[in-house]
C-alpha cells in the first residue's frame, strides 16, 4: 500500500532469507524480521544470509555460526567461513566442512580440498587427488594429479598423460589423454565430448558407452 514497513534507519541491508534480514548501523551487523524488529543484534563485524537455520558471522576476525535466535552454535574460532553445499571452514591453514546447523562434518585435517558439489569433494592427499562423500569416507581413491568438481554426474580429471571425466561411481567415461580445453559437457545432453591429440572427436555418454566411433574434425 505504500506504507513504510522499515524506517530508513540502517546504513545497509540485505535481502529477507528465511524470514530475516540482514542489517547494519556504523560497522555493526544483525537481523531483522518482516516487521522490522531487531532478532538478532548488531554485535557483528560481519554476517551472511541464514541457509537451513544457520548463518555464518563474524567477530573480531574469526568466524562462527549463529540460529535465528542468535544463539552461537559454531564457535568463533575459525579463520574463515564459506557457505555452500556444505559451510567450507579453515582453521589453523587445514580444510574442512561444517553443515548449517554448525555440526563439523569433516574436521579441519586437509590441506587442499574443494567445494561440495553434488555430494562429493575433491581431496589431496599426498599430492594426488580423489573424492569423499559428506561421512568424510573416500569414494573415489586419491591417484588424479588433478580433480574437478561434479557436475550433472561427471568430473574432469587428469595426470601425466592427459585430462578424460570420469562418473560419480570413479568409472573413467573418456580416457585420460586430452587437453583439458579440448573436454566438453553439454548440460542438454546426457553425453560428453572431447577432441584428442589427432584431431578426433570423441562422444560417450556418462556411463562411457561411445555413442559413435572416434572421427576427425
Amino acid at each position: 500500500n505504500g506504507n513504510v514497513v522499515i524506517p530508513l534507519k540502517y546504513d545497509h541491508a540485505g535481502s529477507f532469507y528465511e524470514g530475516l534480514a540482514p542489517v547494519c548501523i556504523g560497522d555493526k551487523w544483525g537481523f531483522i524480521d518482516k516487521s522490522g524488529k531487531v532478532v538478532i543484534p548488531m554485535k557483528y563485524d560481519a554476517v551472511e544470509y541464514f541457509h537451513n537455520g544457520g548463518a555464518i558471522a563474524m567477530i573480531k576476525g574469526k568466524f562462527g555460526m549463529i540460529d535465528k535466535n542468535g544463539k552461537t552454535i559454531a564457535p568463533f574460532i575459525y579463520d574463515n567461513l564459506v557457505p555452500g553445499e556444505l559451510n567450507y571452514c579453515i582453521k589453523d591453514y587445514r580444510l574442512g566442512f561444517l553443515d548449517d546447523n554448525g555440526k563439523t562434518v569433516i574436521p579441519n585435517k586437509y590441506e587442499c580440498i574443494s567445494f561440495f558439489s553434488e555430494g562429493l569433494v575433491s581431496i589431496e592427499v599426498d599430492g594426488k587427488s580423489g573424492y569423499v562423500n559428506k561421512m568424510d569416507e573416500f569414494v573415489i581413491p586419491c591417484q588424479y594429479d588433478y580433480a574437478g568438481n561434479f557436475e550433472e554426474g561427471v568430473a574432469i580429471v587428469g595426470n601425466e598423460s592427459g585430462y578424460g571425466y570420469i562418473n560419480k561411481e570413479g568409472k573413467v567415461i573418456m580416457p585420460l589423454e586430452f587437453e583439458s580445453d579440448n573436454l566438453t559437457k553439454y548440460e542438454d545432453y546426457d553425453w560428453v565430448r572431447g577432441v584428442d591429440k589427432n584431431g578426433k572427436i570423441h562422444i560417450c555418454d556418462k556411463k562411457g558407452n561411445y555413442l559413435i566411433p572416434p572421427v576427425y574434425v
